[in-house]
Protein backbone atom coordinates (compact mmCIF):
# COMPACT_ATOMS: atom_id res chain seq x y z
CA UNK A 1 0.00 0.00 0.00
CA UNK A 2 1.51 3.41 -1.25
CA UNK A 3 -0.28 5.42 1.70
CA UNK A 4 -0.24 5.23 5.36
CA UNK A 5 -2.81 3.16 6.90
CA UNK A 6 -4.58 3.98 9.76
CA UNK A 7 -3.99 1.42 12.84
CA UNK A 8 -7.23 0.00 12.51
CA UNK A 9 -7.17 -0.65 8.75
CA UNK A 10 -3.52 -2.80 9.28
CA UNK A 11 -5.14 -4.40 11.51
CA UNK A 12 -7.96 -5.07 9.36
CA UNK A 13 -5.67 -6.08 6.28
CA UNK A 14 -3.24 -8.35 8.79
CA UNK A 15 -6.49 -10.24 9.37
CA UNK A 16 -7.56 -10.65 5.89
CA UNK A 17 -4.13 -11.99 5.11
CA UNK A 18 -3.78 -14.52 7.93
CA UNK A 19 -7.54 -15.51 7.17
CA UNK A 20 -6.17 -16.05 3.39
CA UNK A 21 -2.90 -17.87 4.14
CA UNK A 22 -4.75 -20.31 6.92
CA UNK A 23 -7.31 -21.33 4.13
CA UNK A 24 -4.26 -21.84 1.46
CA UNK A 25 -2.43 -24.18 4.10
CA UNK A 26 -6.03 -25.95 5.22
CA UNK A 27 -6.12 -26.75 1.12
CA UNK A 28 -2.49 -27.76 0.75
CA UNK A 29 -1.24 -29.05 4.25
CA UNK A 30 1.63 -29.82 2.75
CA UNK A 31 2.66 -25.90 3.54
CA UNK A 32 1.65 -26.33 7.36
CA UNK A 33 5.39 -26.67 8.69
CA UNK A 34 5.90 -23.46 6.92
CA UNK A 35 3.30 -21.78 9.20
CA UNK A 36 4.32 -23.17 12.62
CA UNK A 37 7.69 -22.53 11.76
CA UNK A 38 6.39 -18.72 11.51
CA UNK A 39 4.36 -18.80 14.25
CA UNK A 40 6.94 -20.22 16.54
CA UNK A 41 9.76 -17.01 14.68
CA UNK A 42 7.33 -14.47 15.02
CA UNK A 43 4.79 -15.37 17.90
CA UNK A 44 1.65 -15.11 15.20
CA UNK A 45 1.36 -15.32 11.43
CA UNK A 46 2.75 -12.19 9.34
CA UNK A 47 0.84 -12.48 6.07
CA UNK A 48 3.25 -11.01 4.02
CA UNK A 49 6.25 -12.94 5.25
CA UNK A 50 3.82 -16.40 5.03
CA UNK A 51 3.11 -15.57 1.38
CA UNK A 52 6.80 -15.10 0.66
CA UNK A 53 7.60 -18.20 2.65
CA UNK A 54 4.86 -20.28 0.42
CA UNK A 55 6.54 -18.97 -2.97
CA UNK A 56 10.19 -19.66 -1.40
CA UNK A 57 8.69 -23.69 -1.01
CA UNK A 58 6.80 -23.48 -4.29
CA UNK A 59 10.15 -22.21 -5.64
CA UNK A 60 12.32 -25.17 -4.21
CA UNK A 61 9.39 -28.02 -5.30
CA UNK A 62 8.27 -27.19 -8.61
CA UNK A 63 9.70 -30.26 -9.99
CA UNK A 64 9.28 -32.25 -7.56
CA UNK A 65 5.61 -31.39 -6.77
CA UNK A 66 4.35 -29.28 -9.76
CA UNK A 67 0.42 -30.55 -8.70
CA UNK A 68 0.88 -28.59 -5.56
CA UNK A 69 2.62 -25.49 -7.42
CA UNK A 70 0.49 -25.64 -9.73
CA UNK A 71 -2.75 -25.58 -7.00
CA UNK A 72 -1.09 -23.03 -5.01
CA UNK A 73 -0.44 -20.52 -7.82
CA UNK A 74 -4.22 -21.58 -9.11
CA UNK A 75 -5.69 -20.12 -5.61
CA UNK A 76 -3.61 -17.46 -5.93
CA UNK A 77 -5.03 -16.54 -9.14
CA UNK A 78 -8.69 -17.18 -7.50
CA UNK A 79 -7.87 -14.88 -4.62
CA UNK A 80 -6.15 -11.67 -6.83
CA UNK A 81 -9.51 -11.70 -8.91
CA UNK A 82 -12.15 -12.28 -6.48
CA UNK A 83 -10.69 -11.39 -2.99
CA UNK A 84 -10.63 -9.10 -0.69
CA UNK A 85 -8.49 -5.93 -1.80
CA UNK A 86 -5.69 -6.48 1.17
CA UNK A 87 -5.26 -10.72 -0.27
CA UNK A 88 -5.08 -9.10 -3.63
CA UNK A 89 -2.24 -6.91 -2.48
CA UNK A 90 -0.97 -10.15 -0.57
CA UNK A 91 -0.82 -11.92 -3.66
CA UNK A 92 1.02 -9.92 -5.82
CA UNK A 93 3.57 -7.84 -3.24
CA UNK A 94 4.45 -11.40 -1.54
CA UNK A 95 4.04 -14.01 -3.80
CA UNK A 96 4.42 -12.81 -7.63
CA UNK A 97 6.99 -10.26 -7.41
CA UNK A 98 8.65 -12.76 -5.01
CA UNK A 99 9.18 -14.99 -7.80
CA UNK A 100 12.37 -15.93 -8.60
CA UNK A 101 13.59 -14.16 -11.75
CA UNK A 102 14.74 -16.03 -15.05
CA UNK A 103 17.75 -18.12 -14.54
CA UNK A 104 17.52 -18.61 -11.16
CA UNK A 105 16.45 -21.83 -9.20
CA UNK A 106 12.54 -22.44 -9.58
CA UNK A 107 11.90 -19.85 -12.79
CA UNK A 108 9.72 -21.84 -14.13
CA UNK A 109 6.79 -20.88 -11.87
CA UNK A 110 6.33 -18.23 -14.11
CA UNK A 111 5.24 -20.65 -17.25
CA UNK A 112 3.03 -21.65 -14.69
CA UNK A 113 1.52 -18.67 -13.76
CA UNK A 114 -2.79 -18.27 -14.21
CA UNK A 115 -3.61 -15.05 -16.60
CA UNK A 116 -4.56 -12.91 -13.18
CA UNK A 117 -1.72 -13.75 -11.84
CA UNK A 118 0.89 -13.53 -15.12
CA UNK A 119 -0.43 -9.54 -16.04
CA UNK A 120 1.98 -8.83 -12.72
CA UNK A 121 4.76 -10.41 -13.71
CA UNK A 122 7.42 -8.02 -13.88
CA UNK A 123 9.69 -10.03 -16.41
CA UNK A 124 7.36 -11.13 -18.47
CA UNK A 125 6.51 -7.32 -19.27
CA UNK A 126 10.27 -6.45 -20.58
CA UNK A 127 10.81 -4.65 -17.05
CA UNK A 128 13.51 -6.80 -15.52
CA UNK A 129 14.13 -3.87 -13.54
CA UNK A 130 11.15 -2.87 -11.64
CA UNK A 131 8.47 -4.68 -10.55
CA UNK A 132 4.81 -3.66 -11.77
CA UNK A 133 3.23 -1.59 -9.34
CA UNK A 134 0.35 -3.06 -7.74
CA UNK A 135 -2.91 -1.34 -8.96
CA UNK A 136 -6.07 -2.78 -8.18
CA UNK A 137 -8.05 -4.61 -10.27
Amino acid sequence: MNERLAPWEYERARHQGEIAVRSLVELFPTLSPLMEESREDNGQILPHLAMSDIVGWLASHVSLEPEVCRGVLEWMDAQLRDGPEEVQELVVVSGVEMLPAPGESGAELRQMLPAALAQYDSWAHGDSESPRIFQRP
